[in-house]
């Protein structure tokens, strides 16, 4: 069932925007008196792509550069997981899952690689990532990195239970469909040396938005009335807030916050209901007021450790800390 909220909604999203078009396109398609085409059955492509890969594919565990907003990436596909055990496909289709590992270099890196993926068939289709989760709301194709640090998790697809696979490609990246294959095992993930709780970073935006930022604390897990899937918890952080710049803050941060587990997963906030751990409603961005005091709340994995918070209100722009 979709919630219709088409004549109040306002999308605000600073980031993300492959992933915040899907919602709302999928807000819309779903809603009562929608005229458009119904959604085609099964799993159609996307399109089609030429049957021969734009280089060789190459094994699971190759490493190859990806353009991201800022710089380079190394992307890194470490599994073929096919099909995908977990989820639940539509008719006729199935779930296929790689697993990918994006490392920064020297610079702060935004990754948006929605539009760039392609899981292409033998007979040429193609398609792009499955928008329903699986894990959770890791939304991997749309990660921030700052310098040297990497970021971990799985990208999947739905395509019909009987076709056959051929490539998997980000730009340079072209990787082998064809089976099942790996899992390569990467060293363990390490965050880097950023300050912990406590400590206050500036965060700028465009030119006169300026934000004091300030985690405080952590509640884990977090008492939700809704929200939290069997065998996940919900998790909050407690953040001290003050626009500091010459012109009002714009966004709630629950659309810039991002938790990192111990594993390099990214988790995003959103979607739970608790009184435990009340939001900022609404943020008050004018300059020169008060600090506000409210928790950013998300749900993860019950097995997850977040070690880290990333806070990123523009494409390229990004800051941590360690939890």
């Amino acid at each position: 069932m979709v919630l219709c909220l088409v004549g109040t909604m306002s999308v605000m999203a600073p980031r993300r925007p492959a992933a915040a078009g899907l919602v709302v396109a999928m807000l819309l398609a779903g809603c009562a008196g929608h005229t458009g085409p119904p959604p085609p059955a099964g799993c159609p492509p996307d399109g089609t792509a030429p049957t021969a890969a734009p280089r060789p594919p190459e094994p699971v565990g190759t490493t190859r550069p990806v353009l991201g907003g800022g710089g380079l990436v190394d992307a890194q596909v470490t599994e073929v997981l096919d099909p995908l055990p977990e989820g639940t496909p539509d008719t006729g289709c199935r779930l296929v899952s790689f697993g990918l590992r994006l490392l920064a270099h020297s610079s702060v890196v935004t990754v948006d690689l929605f539009s760039k993926m392609r899981l292409v068939t033998a007979n040429g289709d193609f398609y792009q990532p499955y928008v329903e989760e699986t894990e959770g709301r890791d939304d991997l194709d749309n990660a921030e990195l700052m310098p040297g640090d990497e970021r971990r998790g799985r990208v999947n697809f739905e395509v019909p239970a009987a076709v056959e696979l051929s490539y998997f490609a980000i730009d340079s990246l072209v990787a082998d469909a064809s089976k099942p294959a790996g899992p390569v095992r990467p060293p363990p993930y390490r965050p880097g040396n950023w300050p912990g709780l406590g400590a206050t970073q500036v965060a700028d935006r465009l030119p006169g938005e300026r934000l004091e930022v300030t985690p405080l604390k952590i509640m884990d897990p977090t008492p939700a009335g809704a929200g939290v899937k069997a065998g996940r918890r919900a998790y909050s952080v407690q953040l001290r807030l003050r626009s500091v710049g010459t012109r009002t803050w714009p966004f709630n941060p629950e659309i810039t916050t991002t938790f990192i587990d111990s594993r390099g997963r990214n988790w995003i906030p959103g979607f739970v209901t608790t009184t435990a751990a009340p939001p900022f409603d609404p943020l008050h961005g004018e300059p020169g007021g008060k600090a506000q005091t409210g928790w950013v709340t998300g749900e993860i994995p019950g097995d997850a450790r977040i070690v880290a918070v990333i806070f990123s209100p523009y494409t390229g722009v990004v800051y941590a800390w360690r939890v």
